[in-house]
């Protein structure tokens, strides 16, 4: 009788080897999850990475082109340089300047002109009551 029991015992009481096709799962779930997460994370940090490199060469562009109206070609290479920029092309058009900037591959471009304020005649802020 007990050997008819023994043999019986696969279909009532389950068995360890049940078990054990699932016990990896959670840990290959688990690893796809942090591959996942990790590579997100990669692919946030670069896109930041351009984000801050296109601020810093728009930021150049802006000063060398202001520094470049004020004083001249020196003057912007030299701006252009302590921003970690390379001037790209200078142009001087009218008394307005043209400067192109790259940082790593990232360019961009600005205008400036000097206006002669003492051509405009005397000007007066809103509040000031004399004329």
């Amino acid at each position: 009788m007990v050997r008819w029991l023994l043999l019986l015992r696969p279909f009532f009481l389950p068995t360890t080897n049940s078990r054990v096709d699932n016990r990896g799962s959670a840990s290959l779930v688990g690893a796809l999850c942090i591959g996942l997460a990790a590579a997100f994370s990669v692919a946030a940090a670069k896109l930041g990475e351009i984000a801050i490199n296109d601020a810093r060469v728009h930021i150049a562009a802006e000063a060398a082109a202001l520094a470049g109206a004020l004083t001249g070609a020196n003057a912007a290479e030299e701006i252009a340089s302590q921003n970690n920029a390379q001037i790209v092309e200078y142009r001087v058009a009218d008394e307005t300047v043209l400067v192109v900037v790259e940082i790593k591959g990232i360019r961009a471009s600005a205008r400036a002109t000097v206006v002669d304020f003492s051509t405009l005649g005397a000007w007066h802020s809103p509040t000031d009551s004399s004329p």
